[in-house]
């Protein structure tokens, strides 16, 4: 029984280190690459889109976009780059959502899109608005032009509104909710930003908070009617799509270093069944992959990360820091779903507690893309300790000038079975084997005690 629980921790333990392998290089090429940004600029394309179908198949002059020259090169010899796909990019790449002028954001909120839109309106782009696309600077501005109200029922609003005379400051949710029930078309961005005023006064002041209400359905624009519709159900689908996108690439990335590798799953499974030093080598190596393991993947947590080092080195202010250890999230992968998090919370973080931790978070970033070498160098090398021969082939860094193409991936046929088993099975993911190792090697001294006093029995 022993024999089948050590094997099966050896198997995972190899699995691990390969799909840890294939983490680390898909995290380095999607930093290098900016995938996130890449995907948040699609999204809001796609938002543009939606809100002037008009422009979809407009092109601009690439001389005057704000992509980098190498992507304008290339954007010019294949396709065109639209009026939506520049508005989008300009926006992800504005000073106030990323420091970095050749890098994107990975998130943003609605009131960030019309917040940053107006910047760039009023000339505190990366450009000049002037230098901008002609195209471009007619839809910024007529995204931002107020849009006639039509309605008929401004008397309804103000007899619902006429409500808040009786109420008082502590029932501030009240005044909401009769301004959202008779505000039915007008977006929730709006809605909000009046309500936020509404908190900040005497609940008596009904002309006050009427005229404010009345004031945000004449501004209401067409960028605002257009988040409203669209935002939360394009953002939805950006998200499935990076997933899709990553599991692609990761499979990609999975079938070229089985086949690299010949990471055989049936060769190396009797291998470990078969060799009682190399099982125990491989059930004592089993500790240290975890550990390296759980430090990798928490780097799928970046902005998580960061905020937990943050409150844990103090240098956050007292506010903010209490409010952390109250409700620290657990599922912000970016630096810039971290600082979104900070500037939500009830009460907000402070402008500085925000850009200290953006500040913090880059260099983390910085120092995960550094060491991504590192890891893998440490990786393969944990993989050629444990002298399986199916990894002795090819030994780092993989490429051997005395071996032809076809001699390094000649004899693939005959593992043709235990290769396309290897893919599936990596295409389970590190969090799989990690889970799946530390349940086993936790369960081994169990088993190995109740083996021992069946022994002693007989």
């Amino acid at each position: 029984m022993l024999q089948y629980i050590d094997s099966a921790i050896g198997f995972a333990m190899i699995m691990l280190t390969v799909s840890l392998i294939i983490m680390v290089i898909m995290q380095a090429v999607s930093s290098l690459l900016d995938l996130r940004g890449r995907n948040l600029v699609w999204a809001m394309e796609q938002l543009f889109n939606q809100i002037s179908p008009e422009t979809k198949d407009k092109a601009i002059d690439e001389t005057k976009s704000t992509f980098s020259g190498w992507t304008k090169l290339l954007r010019a010899r294949f396709t065109k780059i639209s009026v939506a796909e520049e508005i989008a990019h300009a926006i992800a790449n504005h000073p106030a959502l990323t420091a970095n002028a050749n890098s994107l954001a990975t998130a943003i909120r609605p009131d960030e899109i019309r917040d940053v839109l107006q910047a760039i309106k009023d000339g505190k782009g990366r450009k000049p608005f002037e230098q901008l696309d002609d195209a471009v600077q007619q839809q910024i501005k007529a995204l931002l032009q107020p849009v006639e109200d039509k309605r008929t029922d401004i008397q309804a609003v103000n007899s619902a509104l006429s409500a808040i005379d009786q109420l008082v400051p502590a029932q501030a949710a009240q005044v909401k909710a009769i301004v959202n029930a008779a505000i039915t078309a007008i977006s929730t961005a709006t809605i909000d930003r009046v309500m936020a005023e509404v908190k900040a006064q005497a609940a008596d002041k009904a002309e006050a908070i009427e005229t404010q209400v009345q004031e945000a359905i004449r501004n209401a624009t067409a960028l605002e009617q257009g988040l409203e519709k669209w935002f939360n159900a394009i953002m939805d689908h950006a998200s499935t799509r990076f997933t899709k996108h990553n599991r692609f690439w990761t499979l990609i990335i999975a079938i070229c270093l089985t086949l690299y590798f010949r990471v055989d799953s049936d060769q190396i499974f009797k291998q470990i069944f078969s060799n009682p030093e190399l099982r125990a080598t491989l059930v004592n190596a089993a500790e240290g992959a975890t550990k390296q393991a759980e430090e990798i993947l928490r780097r799928q947590h970046l902005g998580t990360q960061a905020l937990q080092d943050l409150v844990a080195q103090g240098k956050l202010s007292e506010k903010t820091r209490a409010n952390l250890l109250a409700r620290l999230p657990a599922d912000k992968d970016t630096c810039t779903e971290g600082a979104a998090y900070l500037a939500e919370m009830a009460p907000p973080a402070t402008n500085e507690d925000q850009q200290q931790f953006l500040t913090f978070c880059e260099i983390k970033q910085r120092a995960i893309l550094a060491g991504a070498h590192a890891d893998v160098k440490q990786l393969t090398a944990r993989l050629d300790a444990q002298e399986l021969s199916v990894f002795n082939h090819v030994k780092w860094p993989y490429l051997d000038p005395d071996k032809t193409f076809g001699q390094l991936f000649s004899g693939l046929w005959v593992h043709l079975r235990g290769l396309i088993l290897t893919v599936v099975l990596l295409s389970l993911g590190a969090p799989f084997w990690f889970d799946a190792l530390k349940q086993m090697v936790s369960l081994r001294p169990t088993i190995a005690g109740k083996i021992d006093k069946e022994q002693g029995k007989a």
